[in-house]
């Protein structure tokens, strides 16, 4: 059995990409700083873990050993800035590289981003955190080798507790610009970083894709 570490695994897409591995019977590890909705599974294990703590992640890791994908989901909106960079641009990179060093060849790296890397953001360092993430996906990529595939998965709106942190008249607006007129589900944003951890070509390397982002003109 294969083993996912999820990050920011207690709710939201978090949560949706913890059920849709245990679905497919993995073996599932999720961080959080806490848990207030417990996940009862056998192959499910809570860590409790801060992830602004940057300077533990390396003993966290000795920790956990061995792992098959990991998926940096976690991330904080309207918050001080040094603690947005710390959980949504240097956590992803030091997990990265430490967790590398206990992965199989062929293992895959999925980090959840936001359509804001590309469009900006009103939370500029919330925008820049992501455009970053990005950035540092594609030089892990080549410090890895092909030897770990990473990717990069740029989210427009979700339907979770940080989409009511913003404005109802800024995502009605984005909502217009929406294929399906709507923000999109956990599960669906859950279906497509199973994709990228189980089935996406080791050609596409370095890459980020979009989902439930705004339509292109025909």
């Amino acid at each position: 059995m294969k083993t996912v570490l999820i990050t920011g695994a207690s709710r939201g897409i978090g949560r949706a990409a913890v059920e849709k591995f245990l679905e497919n019977e993995w073996r599932v590890i999720g961080v959080a700083r806490n848990f207030e909705n417990k996940i009862e599974h056998p192959n499910f294990m809570a860590e409790i873990f801060d992830l602004s703590e940057t300077e533990k992640i390396s003993a966290f890791v000795e920790k956990i050993g061995a792992i098959d994908v990991l998926v940096n989901n976690a991330g904080v909106m309207n918050a001080e800035c040094d603690f947005e960079i710390a959980v949504n641009l240097v956590a992803p990179v030091e997990l990265a590289r430490s967790f590398s060093q206990k992965m199989p060849a062929g293992s895959r790296i999925v980090s959840v981003a936001s359509v804001a890397a590309e469009t900006g953001h009103p939370d500029i360092w919330y925008g820049a955190t992501k455009a970053a993430i990005v950035n540092a996906t594609k030089s892990l990529a080549i410090e890895f080798s092909s030897r770990i595939i990473c990717t990069t998965l740029c989210p427009g709106p979700v339907e979770t507790a940080m989409l009511a942190q913003i404005p109802a008249e800024r995502v009605q607006m984005l909502c217009q610009k929406l294929p399906n007129g709507r923000p999109a589900f956990p599960a669906e944003v859950a279906d497509s970083i199973y994709f990228l951890a189980t089935k996406i070509s080791p050609e596409k390397n370095g890459e980020h894709f979009s989902v439930g982002c705004e339509k292109t003109e025909s």
